[in-house]
């Protein structure tokens, strides 16, 4: 686990095919670029207000499993959000960025549902790690469009911007969920 450097608050981004009220046992991007809406067509992307412990730990795997009802899962890690850089593009970086700010990339984290917060409680209560809000959600094609595209094919930098005026000027849907 990395130093604890207190609790942080900040948006994530996840590109999914259904929305849910907090990305537990999912994954999500830190800053705009990060997010892989740019490789994956989903149809959804949603926008989490995030709380949590800043001890990062290992970035776990999280995926859908659909068989056997077993639904959203997380393979490694531990109940504190994991952090990797983008792409796991390590770049000579301790532990492939898992303690390190990846401001060059960005970062991907995971959510393992352990360490989710319990209603009404606050992060480091009972051991808890994190919690999350759905902020907003919207069409993955509003957000993704060809500017979008050709920004992200561009550089990082200019994905980011691109992405996140489109996350801005989008108009928000209300998910069933």
């Amino acid at each position: 686990m990395c130093p604890d450097r207190g609790v942080k608050t900040m948006d994530v981004y996840r590109d999914t095919s259904f929305i849910t009220p907090s990305p537990d046992n999912q994954d999500g991007g830190v800053k705009a670029q990060s997010i892989t809406a740019f490789v994956y067509k989903s149809q959804y992307i949603t926008v989490y207000e995030l709380t949590h412990n800043t001890s990062y730990s290992q970035y776990a795997m999280c995926n859908y499993i659909s068989n056997r009802g077993v639904g959203n899962h997380c393979i490694g890690g531990s109940r504190t959000v994991g952090r990797t850089q983008l792409f796991h593009m390590c770049s000579g970086k301790p532990q492939c960025g898992q303690c390190t700010p990846n401001e060059d990339t960005g970062s991907w984290l995971s959510f393992p549902r352990d360490g989710q917060c319990a209603p009404g409680q606050a992060v480091g209560a009972a051991g808890w790690t994190w919690k999350a809000r759905l902020k907003k959600a919207l069409e993955y094609d509003c957000v993704m469009d060809d500017a979008t595209n050709a920004a992200c094919a561009h550089s990082f930098s200019d994905c980011a911007s691109t992405f996140k005026n489109q996350i801005a000027n989008c108009p928000g849907i209300s998910p069933q969920i």
